[in-house]
């Protein structure tokens, strides 16, 4: 049983975890050296509020209070700021009765009440399915997307699709897919318009990581999402329009403990399909948008992960956000979740956090600035990091790095290079004992 971080002897771990260099703290130069962001002329248009794996509990509840904030923030900035649910959002026992049930309580009662009143004021906000999602049965996967989108949560999008957002900060589904029980699947996209400033492109791929038993309905339903997803990349190849950002439930890389070399490694560039792969490595999307993890990370570029990971080199630089804490995050799990064993070894992000929290996207023409806000020490910290849409590619030669996959192995600036947040400066406190 996991330890409890308000418990006594969760309580003595994390301190323990702090003074000791055994376990995983937060990493990034940004969270104690403000970047200096290029501000531009002109001014961000857009931007996405980035949620995954809500838990019931006071994580939530405390996020709930700081995503209340910021969406009233946006609002006075004149954004209306797009919320995205990157997955695991759905009932444990899949709809019914005790999908109303769950929502009621702490945290979860709080998330829900932000949102819904975000939605009714005309904001927008969707739902991507997750690992935990995909293992309800298919007829109840269903039912709970629409249970969320009748209590003003979310409009789920399945399977994959193109929802595309406009220097309004308004987002369009422009794609449908045909995909008939026999036959070849088929893909329509409407043509940009000069005032669109990004596609998201939303792909579920838990039945192709997480397959199921052979000749049953979640097979089947698993197959058809594969056709449709590869005849959606089929139809975005060649399409030019707007930069094209990769939204996935699970990460391509990741350093907790889904990445490779972690406790459950399941986010690894060689586990996608083979379109996802192709698409990644030809510089297609600028860059990913995933949950899965219980943390929140920031990669500026996970070309280096993917060479160490599947030796594989892409074209163009993608960078990175794991957005995954607004529930019970891996620090309110002291124990296995924290140890540094138990972490992916090829992806070292340049800022993380294993405390609660989500993240702010800003997208301008041609780029996109993240803030990413963790709850520590009783206050919301954040630190900021700056990514290009349209980014030029790899020079023909570059420094390799390191192939056998380690730890604090890249000579980068940023979590690899960097000392533990808690020992950044001398006589710092170890992490308060009942800090998320």
């Amino acid at each position: 049983m996991a330890l409890s971080s308000f418990s006594p002897a969760g309580t003595a771990f994390a301190l323990i975890c702090g003074l000791m260099s055994g376990c995983v703290t937060d990493h990034g130069s940004a969270w104690t050296t403000p970047a200096l962001l290029d501000e531009g002329s002109v001014a961000a248009q857009a931007s996405l509020v980035l949620l995954g794996n809500p838990t019931a509990g006071r994580p939530a509840a405390i996020v709930a209070q700081e995503l209340e904030h910021t969406l009233k923030t946006e609002r006075e900035a004149g954004r209306s700021a797009i919320v995205l649910w990157l997955g695991n959002q759905y009932d444990p026992s899949c709809g019914g009765r005790a999908g109303n049930a769950i929502w009621s309580r702490r945290g979860l009662r709080d998330l829900r009440g932000v949102i819904s009143a975000h939605v009714a004021g005309g904001g927008q906000s969707y739902a991507t399915t997750g690992h935990k999602d995909w293992a309800c049965p298919p007829q109840s996967l269903g039912d709970v997307s629409l249970e969320g989108e009748r209590a003003g949560l979310w409009k789920p999008v399945s399977g994959s699709g193109v929802l595309r957002v406009d220097r309004n900060g308004h987002a369009r589904q422009v794609s449908s897919c045909r995909v008939p029980e026999i036959g070849r699947a088929t893909c329509v996209i409407e043509n940009p318009k000069p005032t669109d400033l990004v596609d998201l492109v939303y792909v579920d791929t838990n039945g192709w990581i997480f397959p199921a038993a052979p000749d049953t309905a979640r097979s089947r339903l698993a197959s058809r999402r594969q056709r449709e997803l590869e005849a959606l990349l089929a139809t975005l190849t060649g399409t030019g329009g707007p930069p094209q950002i990769l939204i996935s439930h699970v990460p391509i890389e990741s350093g907790g403990m889904h990445g490779q070399g972690g406790l459950r490694p399941s986010a690894t560039f060689d586990r996608f399909p083979q379109s996802i792969r192709d698409a990644l490595a030809q510089g297609r999307f600028a860059g990913v948008i995933s949950g899965h993890e219980r943390d929140l990370e920031a990669t500026k570029d996970i070309s280096d992960a993917i060479k160490r990971s599947s030796k594989v080199w892409i074209d163009r630089p993608v960078f990175q956000l794991i957005s995954g804490a607004a529930g019970r995050p891996d620090r309110s799990f002291p124990g296995h979740r924290t140890i540094r064993g138990s972490q992916g070894i090829a992806l070292h992000p340049d800022l993380r956090s294993l405390h609660a929290g989500f993240m702010t996207l800003h997208l301008r023409p041609n780029r996109a600035d993240v803030t990413v806000r963790a709850y520590r020490r009783h206050r919301w910290d954040q630190a900021e990091l700056q990514f290009p849409l349209r980014p030029p590619p790899h020079p023909l030669e570059s420094p390799a790095p390191h192939q056998t996959p380690c730890l604090r192995c890249d000579p980068k600036d940023g979590a690899a290079a960097g000392r533990p947040y808690d020992l950044e400066s001398p006589g710092q406190e170890p992490p308060g004992n009942d800090d998320l």
